[in-house]
Protein backbone atom coordinates (compact mmCIF):
# COMPACT_ATOMS: atom_id res chain seq x y z
CA UNK A 1 0.00 0.00 0.00
CA UNK A 2 1.18 3.21 -0.97
CA UNK A 3 0.54 5.65 0.55
CA UNK A 4 -0.55 9.35 -1.43
CA UNK A 5 -1.08 11.74 1.23
CA UNK A 6 1.89 12.28 3.47
CA UNK A 7 0.17 14.33 6.21
CA UNK A 8 -2.53 11.50 7.24
CA UNK A 9 -1.89 9.48 9.77
CA UNK A 10 -1.66 5.55 8.77
CA UNK A 11 -4.45 3.75 10.44
CA UNK A 12 -3.64 0.71 9.56
CA UNK A 13 -1.65 -2.04 11.27
CA UNK A 14 1.60 -3.54 10.11
CA UNK A 15 1.47 -7.38 9.84
CA UNK A 16 4.73 -9.07 10.31
CA UNK A 17 5.11 -11.64 6.81
CA UNK A 18 4.98 -14.55 9.34
CA UNK A 19 4.90 -15.24 13.18
CA UNK A 20 7.35 -15.11 15.35
CA UNK A 21 7.95 -18.10 17.26
CA UNK A 22 9.56 -16.85 20.31
CA UNK A 23 13.13 -17.47 21.88
CA UNK A 24 14.99 -20.87 20.32
CA UNK A 25 14.30 -23.64 22.64
CA UNK A 26 17.79 -25.26 24.66
CA UNK A 27 19.16 -28.48 24.02
CA UNK A 28 18.85 -31.99 25.68
CA UNK A 29 22.03 -31.29 27.26
CA UNK A 30 24.43 -33.86 24.83
CA UNK A 31 26.47 -30.63 23.47
CA UNK A 32 26.56 -29.70 27.00
CA UNK A 33 28.37 -32.24 28.25
CA UNK A 34 30.58 -32.51 25.74
CA UNK A 35 32.09 -29.15 26.71
CA UNK A 36 32.26 -29.98 29.81
CA UNK A 37 34.09 -32.74 29.16
CA UNK A 38 36.53 -30.85 26.68
CA UNK A 39 36.83 -28.29 29.65
CA UNK A 40 38.19 -30.90 32.18
CA UNK A 41 40.69 -32.39 29.56
CA UNK A 42 41.93 -28.62 29.13
CA UNK A 43 42.12 -28.16 32.73
CA UNK A 44 43.90 -32.06 33.34
CA UNK A 45 46.32 -30.15 30.24
CA UNK A 46 47.05 -27.24 31.74
CA UNK A 47 47.80 -28.52 35.56
CA UNK A 48 50.02 -31.01 34.04
CA UNK A 49 51.68 -28.22 32.01
CA UNK A 50 52.04 -25.77 34.99
CA UNK A 51 54.05 -28.74 37.63
CA UNK A 52 56.00 -29.91 35.03
CA UNK A 53 56.98 -26.05 34.28
CA UNK A 54 57.04 -25.87 37.63
CA UNK A 55 60.23 -28.36 38.21
CA UNK A 56 62.23 -26.59 35.42
CA UNK A 57 62.04 -22.70 37.09
CA UNK A 58 65.85 -23.16 38.22
CA UNK A 59 67.69 -25.43 36.49
CA UNK A 60 70.50 -26.71 38.64
CA UNK A 61 74.03 -26.59 36.94
CA UNK A 62 77.21 -29.39 38.01
CA UNK A 63 79.92 -29.14 35.91
CA UNK A 64 80.91 -32.23 33.93
CA UNK A 65 83.71 -34.42 35.45
CA UNK A 66 86.95 -34.48 33.64
CA UNK A 67 88.37 -37.23 32.19
CA UNK A 68 92.16 -38.02 33.53
CA UNK A 69 93.84 -37.46 30.11
CA UNK A 70 92.25 -33.70 29.75
CA UNK A 71 94.05 -31.01 28.08
CA UNK A 72 94.96 -28.14 30.41
CA UNK A 73 92.60 -26.15 27.65
CA UNK A 74 89.79 -28.12 28.83
CA UNK A 75 90.90 -27.85 32.41
CA UNK A 76 90.50 -24.29 32.57
CA UNK A 77 87.04 -24.35 30.84
CA UNK A 78 85.77 -27.02 33.42
CA UNK A 79 87.49 -24.29 35.91
CA UNK A 80 85.17 -21.53 34.59
CA UNK A 81 81.99 -23.61 34.44
CA UNK A 82 82.93 -24.38 37.84
CA UNK A 83 83.26 -20.86 38.80
CA UNK A 84 80.12 -19.86 37.26
CA UNK A 85 78.64 -22.34 38.65
CA UNK A 86 79.29 -21.73 42.45
CA UNK A 87 78.51 -18.11 41.66
CA UNK A 88 74.83 -19.06 40.00
CA UNK A 89 74.47 -20.92 43.52
CA UNK A 90 75.18 -18.21 45.94
CA UNK A 91 73.72 -14.99 44.29
CA UNK A 92 71.04 -16.53 41.83
CA UNK A 93 70.71 -18.29 38.59
CA UNK A 94 70.59 -15.29 36.69
CA UNK A 95 74.47 -14.63 36.97
CA UNK A 96 74.83 -17.80 34.98
CA UNK A 97 73.78 -15.35 31.95
CA UNK A 98 75.97 -12.45 32.34
CA UNK A 99 78.82 -11.88 30.72
CA UNK A 100 82.19 -11.96 31.98
CA UNK A 101 82.63 -8.15 32.38
CA UNK A 102 78.83 -7.74 33.97
CA UNK A 103 79.73 -10.64 36.35
CA UNK A 104 82.79 -7.89 37.26
CA UNK A 105 81.24 -4.99 37.43
CA UNK A 106 78.09 -6.50 39.50
CA UNK A 107 78.28 -5.24 42.92
CA UNK A 108 77.15 -8.07 44.65
CA UNK A 109 79.90 -10.30 42.94
CA UNK A 110 82.22 -7.92 44.27
CA UNK A 111 80.79 -7.46 48.08
CA UNK A 112 81.23 -11.45 47.93
CA UNK A 113 84.68 -11.90 46.18
CA UNK A 114 86.35 -8.09 47.95
CA UNK A 115 89.92 -8.41 46.98
CA UNK A 116 89.35 -11.90 44.94
CA UNK A 117 87.46 -10.54 42.04
CA UNK A 118 90.37 -9.49 39.56
CA UNK A 119 91.08 -12.72 40.38
CA UNK A 120 87.70 -14.56 39.10
CA UNK A 121 87.98 -11.70 36.37
CA UNK A 122 91.53 -12.89 35.02
CA UNK A 123 90.63 -16.48 34.42
CA UNK A 124 86.61 -15.70 33.42
CA UNK A 125 88.77 -13.72 30.25
CA UNK A 126 91.43 -16.65 30.19
CA UNK A 127 88.17 -19.16 29.67
CA UNK A 128 86.62 -16.53 27.04
CA UNK A 129 89.30 -16.07 25.13
CA UNK A 130 89.92 -19.52 24.82
CA UNK A 131 86.07 -20.30 24.17
CA UNK A 132 85.29 -17.83 22.00
CA UNK A 133 88.13 -16.93 20.03
CA UNK A 134 89.99 -19.84 20.16
CA UNK A 135 93.24 -18.45 20.71
CA UNK A 136 95.75 -20.41 22.95
CA UNK A 137 97.12 -19.45 26.15
CA UNK A 138 100.94 -20.09 26.14
CA UNK A 139 101.82 -20.39 30.23
CA UNK A 140 98.10 -22.06 30.70
CA UNK A 141 100.01 -24.80 32.32
CA UNK A 142 101.62 -22.94 34.77
CA UNK A 143 98.78 -20.77 35.65
CA UNK A 144 96.02 -23.47 35.70
CA UNK A 145 97.39 -25.36 39.15
CA UNK A 146 97.42 -21.32 40.94
CA UNK A 147 93.74 -20.91 39.63
CA UNK A 148 92.66 -24.18 40.56
CA UNK A 149 94.04 -24.15 44.37
CA UNK A 150 92.83 -20.47 44.26
CA UNK A 151 89.12 -21.49 43.19
CA UNK A 152 89.09 -24.60 45.73
CA UNK A 153 89.84 -22.43 48.41
CA UNK A 154 86.97 -19.94 47.75
CA UNK A 155 84.51 -22.58 48.05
Amino acid sequence: MIQTNPAEPRTEALVLPRPNPGPEPWDDGGASAAWLLVSLVAAIALAWLARRLRGRRHPSFTPAALADDASPDEHLLALCDRLRADLAAKLGPTLRARTTEELAADPRVAQLLGDDLPRLAEILGEGDRLKFARRPIADLADRLPVWTAWAASRR
